[in-house]
């Protein structure tokens, strides 16, 4: 058998065995994309209650004071509130969220872009001082699947400096979330620090 493969190898052109070897090396990146893609899916986390899931790793747990999720080695939170869809259009003006963040003792409040994310959404930082902690606040409003949804992430700043959970980490969780079609529940208070 090993003769009629090598006399059909022999009878193409290089340039056929080589169209070959480009064609299987293609489509192994593209079953490795889409299994990266379904991977990355089924990573996505939603707490008890909420219809918002985030790909969070296991260094974060479920609360079980809020809808959300904590991870306890540094103090962050991961705050998530389903809205309906009309809150979407309160918050999109930065003076109208900037003065319901300053209300909630969020200062330094500044909008930027989210990488790797798209669809409707306002993302802002700033800063809590509280009595115990100061924390940066990463907050994310998006539309999606006909709701809104808002993820607010408390990170101690100390947490931050000594690299235990970073910027683009953050970010990164931030630009997963999404909104599932499944069940509402429960709603954390908005700007509650943990």
């Amino acid at each position: 058998m090993t003769g009629v493969w090598q006399e059909l190898a022999d009878s193409l052109p290089r340039q056929y065995g080589i169209i070959w070897i480009c064609a299987a090396i293609a489509l192994s990146f593209a079953v490795c994309s889409i299994y990266s893609r379904s991977y990355g899916r089924d990573m996505l986390r939603q707490p008890p209650g909420s219809r918002i899931a985030l790909a969070v790793d296991e260094a974060f747990a479920p609360s079980e004071r809020f809808a959300g999720f904590v991870h306890e080695a540094s103090g962050t939170s991961l705050i998530v509130t389903d809205l309906p869809l009309m809150a979407f259009e309160q918050f999109s003006k930065l003076g109208n969220a900037a003065e319901r963040l300053k209300a909630q003792g969020v200062s330094g409040i500044s909008q930027h872009l989210l990488p790797s994310r798209g669809g409707d959404y306002i993302y802002f930082r700033g800063e809590q001082t509280t009595s115990l902690v100061d924390y940066a606040k990463y907050i994310l409003i998006f539309r999606d699947a006909g709701a809104t949804g808002m993820v607010t992430a408390n990170i101690p700043v100390a947490a931050l400096s000594s690299g235990v959970v970073t910027e683009p980490q953050i970010e990164t969780i931030l630009a997963s979330a999404t909104i599932r079609p499944k069940g509402c529940g429960r709603q954390a208070a908005v700007f509650d620090v943990v």
